[in-house]
């Protein structure tokens, strides 16, 4: 095989790979159920170096169902996104967000809807 051949093989598969957000949003379509109406997701974004940290508050302090953070390459594309899932009705910013540190890393996470806040009243009225 000719290195122009293999050149391009090699391009074509990298263009095939599905984009980080293809694959986010192909993970949370596998884990959303619309019958249970109890859950949301959480988004955020968040610095290398934090984000182990927020996975284990976030497993420990709250009943998380879902849980998995991806890298973005670059802060303006983990804005992106956000302002992407902000638009959808069942996503909520995550409280452990760091918009200042301007991290790369973007986490999704499934928890149940606290009963005092206001969601859970209009859903359950």
């Amino acid at each position: 095989m000719k290195f122009g051949t293999q050149l391009a093989t090699f391009v074509g598969d990298i263009q095939s790979e599905p984009k980080v957000e293809d694959r986010i949003k192909s993970w949370i379509d596998s884990n959303t159920l619309f019958v249970d109406q109890r859950y949301v997701w959480r988004v955020g974004i968040t610095t290398g170096e934090n984000i182990i940290k927020i996975e284990s508050q976030i497993r420990q302090d709250m009943q998380c169902k879902h849980w998995k953070y991806w890298h973005m390459g670059e802060f303006q594309n983990a804005m992106r996104l956000m302002r992407e899932f902000n638009k959808h009705p069942l996503f909520f910013k995550s409280p452990l967000n760091e918009y200042l540190g301007k991290g790369t890393y973007v986490f999704v996470y499934k928890t149940l809807i606290p009963k005092d806040g206001y969601f859970f009243h209009t859903l359950h009225a």
